[in-house]
């Protein structure tokens, strides 16, 4: 089981994943994200976290749920911050999904947080250590 940390700075949100994370806590954080506060950019940071739970299939389903909401986003852009290679790959896999379904925002994978910072074009770095984690709301059944 993983945590999963929020943290909101103006148009960023941050979610920090810590260890071993499931499709079900993934698809979990998902929903909350698109039914609360919906910002332009989106960081997915697998610095302290794996994916090494996640079959194929799951990130097929973890993209279709994204796309099913991507319309509150259109024009905005989401990081994936995965250091090691199955992470990567993970997000590789997620990335190509997305563009299948021709998802109305950008989406990149990186190896460290700046990168992806610099990408987007917010210091979010700055972001995390300047903002309250925000508590993340009750699993859904």
């Amino acid at each position: 089981m993983a945590e999963i940390k929020t943290f909101i700075s103006g148009e960023l949100t941050i979610k920090k994943i810590i260890g071993e994370v499931t499709a079900d806590e993934l698809m979990n954080a998902l929903r909350q994200f698109y039914t609360g506060h919906i910002t332009k950019y989106v960081v997915w940071d697998f610095t302290n976290g794996s994916t090494g739970k996640l079959m194929p299939v799951n990130v097929k389903h973890i993209a279709e749920l994204v796309l099913q909401h991507a319309h509150a986003r259109i024009g905005g852009k989401a990081a994936i911050v995965a250091p090691n290679d199955l992470n990567y790959g993970m997000g590789r896999m997620f990335n190509t999904y997305a563009e299948l379904g021709n998802i109305p925002f950008e989406t990149q994978i990186f190896r460290t947080l700046s990168d992806a910072g610099i990408w987007m074009g917010v210091d979010v770095l700055s972001a995390i250590n300047s903002v309250t984690e925000l508590p993340d709301a009750p699993e859904r059944p």
